[in-house]
Order: C-alpha cells, then structure tokens, then sequence
C-alpha cells in the first residue's frame, strides 16, 4: 500500500513538472510532508514486522527449552553430584553467600 501510495506521489509530482506548472513553497512542502508521512508509515510497519517476528521466535524457544530443560538440569546435577566437591569447599560457599547478602539487604 506504501509503494502505491509513493508511486502516485511520484506521478502527480512528474506530471505537474511537465506540464510547466511550477510548485509553490507550500505544495513543495505538502509533497515532502506527504512523503515524509509515507516514509515513517513504512519503516514503523517493518519494525513493528520485526518485532512481532522477535516476540513469536522467543515464544517458540521458550516453549522448546521448557520440555528439554529439565533433563538438562537433572544432568547437571548429576555431573556436580559426581565431582564430589569436598564439604569445606561447601561450607566456605555456603558462608561467603550468607555474608553477601546479609551486607546487601539494606
């Protein structure tokens, strides 16, 4: 609808030029605003385009790696189960954790 709109813009522009008549300040200027409207429409509607595309692409990926998320946290834990990391390593964690929040609740 935009490029039709632009290609009668550019008709009417290219016939008024040929018949001699010459444009005065304000249709030059209605010519460009209508243009310039034309312009904004367009690039709105393909970002608006984009966008929409973005939100269905992360909808979709979502929903993918909602059924494959937990066999992969179940994985996780059974490797970090495996390691067996020594309880001091635990505990220093664990406590250096508590202290970092207990300093930035307030």
């Amino acid at each position: 609808m935009a490029y039709v709109l632009q290609r009668k813009l550019l008709l009417i522009n290219t016939t008024i030029l040929r018949r001699g008549h010459k444009m005065d300040a304000e249709q030059q200027v209605g010519v460009l605003l209508l243009e310039a409207a034309v312009l904004m429409v367009v690039g709105m509607g393909v970002v608006f385009g984009f966008l929409m595309v973005l939100v269905f692409a992360v909808q979709a990926m979502s929903r993918l790696l909602k059924h494959s998320g937990p066999a992969a946290t179940t994985a996780a834990v059974a490797t970090t189960q495996s390691a067996a990391v020594p309880a001091a390593v635990v505990a220093a964690i664990s406590v250096a954790i508590e202290h970092h929040q207990k300093q930035n609740k307030g």
